[in-house]
Formats: structure tokens, sequence, C-alpha cells
């Protein structure tokens, strides 16, 4: 229709197929949704309680433990076909133990049912021991399917489409367990399911690889700080006048005068150098979707799109999709989300077409003052343990937990790490690069697994070949 509305007409029969939940909404009917359906369902397709059983995490109150080495997978952990753990808590071990049925195996596959729904991956050794709350759902296969290629089908089109569908909720979407039992799965050959599994996991490898020049980095720095062997005080009570309290920071909360916070404080004293905020410029170029031209698209970046160290190529927006007011940046900048830092959200803008980007309200844009100092450099301090601590106990707020700019911009950046930064800029670049391989690999997996559905496994093998 010419003003953009559309309509699908339905026999009762034809819309009560596979909704339990008698849904009439008209998101549930649209026309790209059903004619994804029916591309499925021209195939030999199984549902997935077919060949798997399905369940979700832990559902009490999880007792966390920093030094576990037992990881606790949710909703954030999965992405597309990658396990991330750069922002990772860990699980007592008392606690795994008691709960058998959310301890991960080899080959579930995790999907995120909350948050960003549909984001899943399979699991292999490298995140074992590993547990899960109760934001993610676990599909352990019996018969018939290759993880691998399950997990490749769901974050791409014809299943990813299938999970925001089957997601309810007003504030919050929830995927729940019974609508994950629902979802139709072509059962493609086991020749085609193996060649995807070796393709993401080609894929994977060479993400481990990107992780591991980053960690590299950071070690370095630690090392070039003194810092490798840091231990925290016990020390838990912190003794303030007013003048060093409410009268300088307008804080009165206990967590901000926090002994560590103070303990790392002191140690940069001792060391030379200026403020984050002298040798970076806070960026305030902000795009409002009322006032903007309608015609213009944009790509739009949110906060869990910093969890990796980099960004990702993205597909533009037409800025009246928006719906909130963002953040413009430009190339070389670093994003850095000031909610939730125990996330370590913080990416660094290299992309290959950079033009018209915005990111979430929520970022800290920060910009080189001058072009001797790399924004790699700030990216890998950022990230590391003393200044992730000192964002830690500056953080206010329960349920949504945030730090203020100047906090940020007032931690002293020491001068050695200036005369190292060259060895840390080229860990990074060369992280970036072998991390955007991967990106191609597993996307190559992706759409072979669509080409196959749309037309057939023939010409999936030959699209994989070139």
């Amino acid at each position: 229709m010419s003003d953009g509305l559309e309509v699908s007409e339905l026999k009762l029969s034809e819309a009560l197929r596979d909704n339990e939940d008698f849904r009439i909404d008209s998101e549930y009917f649209k026309k790209i949704n059903l004619k994804s359906l029916k591309q499925i369902e021209r195939l030999d397709f199984k549902y997935v309680n077919n060949f798997a059983s399905v369940t979700d995490g832990i559902h009490e109150s999880v007792d966390y433990c920093s030094n576990s080495g037992i990881n606790l997978i949710s909703a954030t952990s999965p992405r597309e076909n990658l396990f991330d753990l750069s922002a990772n808590a860990q699980i007592c071990e008392e606690q795994h133990m008691r709960n058998p049925r959310t301890a991960l195996r080899v080959g579930d596959v995790v999907v995120s049912s909350v948050g960003t729904i549909g984001n899943c991956a399979t699991v292999n050794e490298t995140i074992l021991p590993a547990n899960s709350d109760r934001h993610v759902g676990i599909i352990r296969i019996s018969r018939d399917f290759r993880p691998h290629y399950l997990s490749t089908f769901l974050v791409g089109k014809y299943g990813r489409f299938q999970t925001i569908r089957e997601a309810t909720g007003n504030v919050q979407l929830n995927l729940f367990i019974y609508r994950i039992r629902k979802l139709k799965v072509p059962k493609l050959s086991f020749d085609f399911q193996t060649r995807i599994e070796s393709a993401v996991q080609d894929g994977r490898r060479t993400f481990e690889e990107s992780n591991a020049l980053f960690a590299e980095a950071e070690t370095f720095l630690l090392s070039e700080l003194g810092f490798t062997h840091w231990l925290p005080t016990e020390e838990n009570v912190a003794v303030k006048g007013f003048s060093q309290s409410f009268a300088s920071s307008g804080r009165l909360d206990a967590e901000y005068y926090h002994p560590e916070k103070q303990q790392i404080l002191d140690w940069l004293t001792g060391l030379r150098g200026k403020s984050i905020g002298d040798h970076f410029t806070s960026v305030y170029d902000v795009l409002n979707p009322v006032a903007a031209n309608p015609k213009e698209s944009v790509c739009n970046y949110d906060l869990d799109d910093a969890l990796p160290f980099y960004l990702t190529p993205k597909e533009s927006t037409p800025v009246y999709e928006l719906g909130s007011t963002k953040k413009r940046f430009k190339q070389g900048d670093v994003l850095i989300s000031r909610l939730r830092s125990y996330l370590r959200e913080i990416a660094v803008a290299d992309l290959p077409e950079i033009e018209n980007c915005v990111g979430s309200s929520e970022f800290i844009v920060l910009r080189p003052k001058n072009a001797a100092i790399p924004p790699e450099l700030l990216l890998v301090y950022l990230r590391s343990i003393p200044v992730q601590r000192i964002l830690r106990w500056c953080q206010s707020g329960s349920n949504h937990p945030r730090f203020m700019e100047q906090d940020l911009l007032s931690i002293k950046l020491p001068d050695k790490l200036l005369a190292a930064q060259t060895k840390i800029q080229q860990a990074v670049r060369k992280g970036i690069s072998v991390g955007r391989e991967s990106q191609r690999l597993l996307d190559a997996a992706k759409r072979a697994v669509e080409i196959a559905i749309e037309q057939n496994e023939e010409a999936a093998f030959k699209w994989l070949e070139q």
C-alpha cells in the first residue's frame, strides 16, 4: 500500500497453526515473516523438540565467585555463533554442582532468551566448565542435526525471524522455552551440515586468535605499568573528611570511596602523566531523529556492539526508524558505555567505511586531541584491570548502574604508556584484522545455509567454494 501499511489475509485455521497462544497481533503476521515461513515449510523440516531437549538455566539467585573458574553463561554471552566471555562472570562451584541440569556440555546450543533475542552459539571445550542462568535456552541435540549447523541456522535470516516472532512481552521481550521447542529447522543433508560445522569452527578458532592478540596487548600494558602482580587491598572501611567527600564529589555512597579504588588512584598518583581528559575530547555530536532529514540513513550501533574491542560493519537504517536520540562518531573515536561498566562495552571505531555512524546516547565518545596518541592505546587502557576497578566503584544506581563522564576523564593516563603505544597499537590492529576474518568465515557459513534454503545445497556449496 502507498502509505506503508500492509494487510495479511489468512484463514482462521492458518492463523491458529502452531499458534498455541492465539496470537492475533499484526507483528506476528507480517508478510515478510509469512513468506519466510513458507520458504522453510516447502522443505523437509523438523520442530526443535523433535530432535532435541530444551531447558533453561538456573532459576535461583546466582552465587558469584570471581575465582571459581566456572563460567556463568547469560544472555550477553552468546553472540553470532560465538561466545564472548570478555565481560563474563563466574559461578560458585557449590551452586554449579548443585545444578547439573543447567551445567553445559560440549555440543549444547545456547540461545539468548532476553535482550538480543536469538543470539546463539555452540558450546565447545574452551568455555567449560560452565553453567547458565535463566536468561538463556539450552538446546541439547539427540539426533539428525549437527550443533553448529543449528546455531548457524538460528542466527541466520530464517532462524532469527522465528525467534523474534515468537518472543513476547512489552517492556522486555522474552523467548520462552516452549516457543523454542516449536521453532522449525530445515533438515539438510549430513554432508552439508558437516561442511557448515567446519566453516564455523574455523571462524571460532580465528576469533580466539583475535582475542589472544588483544590479551597480549593488555598484558604488555599492565607490565609496563608494573601492575601485573597487583593484589587488591583487604580494607573495607574508608575515612574521609567532608572536604574530601561530598564537598568535592557530591557523592555520599560508600562504594564511591571504596579503599580498593583509592589504592589504585594513589598508585597512579605516583606515576607521571596527565588525565585522559587532557589527551582526549568528549564529543557531543547528537542526532535527533525528529529534527533530522527523514531521507537520511545511518549505521546504528547499540551498547552490545561494543562488547568486542572493535565494531563490525552494519547495514544502514533510515533515521525515522531510530526512535531515540543518538551520538554521531567518526573513524578513530573510542566508544565507552557508561552503563554497566563491568560488561567492558568499549570499542574503537575502526571501520572500513564509517560515513553516517551513530551510537547509543549511553556511549561516551572520546576523540584524540593529538594524532600522536592512538585510540588503540586508550582502548586497551580503559579495558584493563586498574581502570575497570576505578569505574566499578564510581557507578551509582541499582538496576542500571552508570558512572559519570567526569570520573572517566579525570583518570590519569601515565606517560610511560605513551612510550609503549606503538607495540600496543600494532597488536590491537592485528587483532581487529583477524577478528574481521573470523566474522567473514561465520557470515559465509550463515549465508550458505540461507542459499541452501532458498535454492539448494549444490548452489550453497558452490558459493562457499568461491
